[in-house]
């Protein structure tokens, strides 16, 4: 998938984080909940938000 990323910091989210912005922000932070790490299971936007 390509991100083309001018603010919201999809691009880190997605590379750096693994994270799937497919599915939606409570599916993400659901898959999240119980790990390390700072800003684990608190993202705020995803592409199906986007919408």
């Amino acid at each position: 998938m390509l991100v083309i990323d001018g603010h919201l910091d999809l691009a880190m989210n997605a590379l750096n984080w693994n994270r799937d912005l497919k599915k939606k922000v409570s599916e993400i932070r659901r898959a999240e909940s119980g790990m390390k790490g700072k800003g684990r299971g608190m993202n705020t936007v995803s592409l199906p938000e986007m919408k």
